[in-house]
């Protein structure tokens, strides 16, 4: 999988390459990013993140 939105990721996290989520209103960073072990590029721009989760 290469460029998919985050509610096509389901089940498939392994399969992640690249993430988009620029511009989604998210105030915290989603927790099943942490799954996602081959993840390569990860946009979160033009969100409300305050926190980065240790």
């Amino acid at each position: 999988m290469r460029a998919f939105a985050l509610s096509a990721t389901k089940g498939r996290e392994q399969e992640v390459e690249r993430l988009f989520l620029a511009n989604k209103g998210l105030v915290e960073i989603p927790e099943v990013i942490r799954l996602m072990n081959n993840l390569q590029v990860l946009d979160l721009s033009q969100n409300e993140i305050r926190e980065v989760p240790d």
